[in-house]
């Protein structure tokens, strides 16, 4: 995976919904310092953000148990999920803080529905992946990707110079 980001600073990690991505991502990142960014596992059936440098996890998606203790101007709904501002808020910041912590690899997961439509973490990403484009960023740029949704986020994002992988254990 490395001899990938040193030809191609931009990499994308796509492959079918509900087949194992963000555990892949979890594993590849496992006791590695140079990785920053954050991975979306699922436990105990809800989405967290797990953020790779700090190994910190924090609650992402809002349970049925807490949905009517939470205000809805706390929460960000995403077809039948509803999902904390407040996580939302920190992963931004640290998409935003990506350009002044130097990391080999930086992750994004995952870039989807809710981005292609300009919410989310869209206007985070698009500034991060410019720079990445540019190489204002050293290091490499690792996003995830739903593979229904990759020739979406090719086409909104305007990648040219990028490689798709769909394992990053080899």
């Amino acid at each position: 995976m490395d001899k990938v980001g040193s030809k191609n600073n931009i990499v994308i990690f796509s492959r079918p919904i509900r087949t194992g991505k963000t555990t892949e991502l979890l594993e590849w990142s496992k006791n590695r310092s140079e990785i920053g960014g954050f991975a979306t596992p699922d436990i105990n059936g809800l989405r967290h953000l797990r953020f790779l440098d700090d190994n910190r996890l924090i609650p992402f998606e809002v349970g049925v148990k807490a949905i009517n203790r939470v205000s809805r101007k706390s929460t960000l709904s995403v077809g039948k999920f509803e999902f904390y501002q407040d996580a939302f808020d920190q992963a931004k910041n640290r998409i935003k803080e990506a350009e002044y912590v130097a990391h080999q690899w930086f992750v994004v997961d995952e870039i989807g529905k809710l981005e292609l439509n300009d919410k989310g973490f869209a206007p985070e990403v698009c500034e991060l992946i410019s720079k990445y484009k540019r190489r204002e960023l050293s290091g490499n740029l690792l996003l995830v990707v739903r593979q229904e949704l990759l020739d979406l986020v090719i086409y909104k994002y305007a990648l040219t110079n990028f490689c798709i992988v769909k394992s990053l254990m080899y």
